[in-house]
């Protein structure tokens, strides 16, 4: 999901609840880029807009809704190589 706040984007990954109620994230960002901020998250990911990624890797703030959809499209490919 990207919310757009103060002309930034954030992609959250979407929690799920297991079998006993407790919520988790199907899916999470890439392992280096996380609690990077700025420069250092800009140097790691290659996206030049990149603000923020959380230390738990389910959210990533930009400045641009672009880099929020390919920040999706690689948490996806991801996915895809696990299954």
């Amino acid at each position: 999901m990207i919310v757009e706040q103060r002309k930034r984007y954030t992609l959250y990954c979407i929690q799920h609840k297991d079998q006993f109620g407790r919520l988790f994230h199907r899916t999470k960002l890439k392992a280096s880029w996380a609690g990077k901020a700025r420069k250092e998250l800009c140097d790691i990911s290659g996206f030049n807009d990149a603000i923020f990624c959380h230390l738990k890797r389910f959210m990533l703030t930009a400045r641009s809704l672009e880099t929020c959809k390919s920040v999706a499209e690689i948490v996806l490919e991801d996915i895809s190589k696990v299954r």
